[in-house]
């Protein structure tokens, strides 16, 4: 008896109900009677195979020999249970005793070869791509099988093996695995946070650099710059004079990571921190307007705290008239001036009657000359006439400051009780040609 298409046909074997044939996939399997008889039929592609029994009558055992090579599974099971698979082929065997049984024979598809191992497309520090292929799917153990060819989450630095095969289709299995493709990932960027132990520097300090919270797994070095230029390695600094001005920061690269962090960038350099302050000065000598300190190279001098000088002798001073001196380490190429000392309190000597006094003229924007004079002290002095001159200006007197704040002489004017040396800047008011009789004169500004 035979079967056909997607039917069901039962083969009689003893005219017992032995096998039953059925349609799988479409492939329609027919029967055959007989002790010596089997089932036959043809695959997906076309090609014929038979299915027979060796001789024997029913309640002996006997083998189910399929021909061509393909791969098919039997399943057998009494009635109304479901099959349970006996063996595959080659050979499939079925012990056919005197409890009736039901033998299903399922064709599976063809395998096609393995293709070749895959093709690395890219790869980062946590991730691989190989070139991708619809047809095919994709695995890093040879087990788990996945349709993209991407490959995340994975360790840096750490060696893989991936394989790829043809998948599966309506008319043929999945092919076996093609052989492995070495990828080891990337190493991962180097991270955490730099810093510099001192962000105020100065000359002479020793600079720590750190790096916290970071993924580093090899041999860190460091390179220090001063606005951008490389002056030196290694976890610390000195600070040198070469620096003074600039802004430090360090660079830091691994080993086994990779990029490089830079750390924020101090302050610019200072000199070294000021010395403490000097003993108050020493008076050498005084006059009626001068006093001369004790000298010191190294100090600087000042008679407000504010003005400094590095000359130890003040001059043009007014007689019998209390002052207060100071004295500082001065400033030097790498060390910033102490702070002042105590001041000395000094008061100059009285001007005697007929000590003779300097009187200074100074043009003050003018052109000229003018020789200085002479004033004896504790009597009157009268200004001589003035003798320069100022383009487009008119003279307008005279001041004992250039700006005109200090003590205004009208021209020709006297200084009453002269004691002291003198210097008298010339004051001028601007002429404006106008519409009139004469010029017009305006303020000096």
């Amino acid at each position: 008896m035979g079967g056909n298409g997607g039917s069901n046909s039962a083969v009689q074997v003893n005219g017992d109900a032995a096998i039953t044939s059925s349609s799988t996939n479409g492939r329609a399997i027919g029967g055959g009677a007989g002790g010596t008889g089997g089932i036959y039929g043809t695959d997906g592609g076309g090609n014929s195979f038979v299915i027979y029994r060796a001789p024997g009558t029913l309640g002996s055992i006997g083998s189910f020999i399929i021909s061509p090579l393909l791969d098919y599974t039997w399943r057998a099971n009494t009635a109304n249970s479901s099959p349970s698979e006996l063996n595959t082929y080659p050979p499939a065997e079925f012990a056919n005793n005197d409890t009736l049984r039901y033998v299903e024979i399922q064709t599976t598809f063809a395998q096609p070869e393995a293709p070749e191992a895959p093709v690395l497309e890219s790869k980062t520090y946590y991730s691989v791509t190989l070139m991708p292929n619809d047809a095919y799917e994709f695995s890093m153990d040879g087990i788990t099988w996945q349709a993209s060819n991407i490959f995340t989450g994975l360790t840096s630095n750490t060696a893989y093996t991936f394989y790829q095969r043809i998948a599966e289709t309506d008319v043929a299995r999945a092919s076996a695995a093609s052989v492995g493709l070495y990828v080891t990932t990337d190493p991962a960027p180097l991270t955490g946070t730099p810093a510099i132990s001192n962000t105020a520097p100065r000359i002479g300090d020793v600079l720590t650099a750190t790096l916290t919270d970071t993924n580093n797994t090899g041999t860190l070095t460091y390179t220090w710059k001063a606005n951008a230029e490389q002056i030196g390695t290694g976890t610390t600094y000195t600070v040198t004079l070469a620096d003074l001005g600039k802004t430090i920061t360090f660079e830091v690269t691994s080993t086994a990571e990779t990029g490089t962090l830079t750390a924020p960038a101090t302050e610019a350099v200072r000199k070294k921190a000021p010395p403490a302050a000097p003993d108050a000065p020493t008076l050498e000598t005084k006059t009626t307007n001068s006093v001369t300190l004790a000298a010191n190279d190294a100090f600087e001098f000042s008679s407000d705290g504010t003005t400094w000088q590095s000359g130890n002798t003040f001059s043009g001073l007014t007689p019998n008239t209390a002052y207060t001196f100071y004295q500082r380490l001065a400033e030097t190429a790498d060390t910033e001036a102490s702070a002042a000392s105590a001041g000395l309190a000094v008061t100059t000597d009285s001007a005697t009657p007929g000590d003779p006094f300097q009187v200074t003229f100074i043009a003050n924007g003018g052109t000229g000359t003018m020789p200085s004079v002479i004033a004896v002290g504790g009597e009157r002095f009268r200004i001589p006439t003035n003798a320069f001159t100022r383009a487009n200006h008119a003279f307008a007197g005279w001041n004992t400051a250039a700006n005109g704040t200090g003590t205004r002489y009208a021209p020709g004017g006297e200084i009453d009780n002269v004691n002291a040396p003198i210097t008298l800047y010339a004051q001028w008011t601007r002429i404006a040609l106008g519409i009139g009789p004469g010029p017009i004169i305006l303020p000096n500004w």
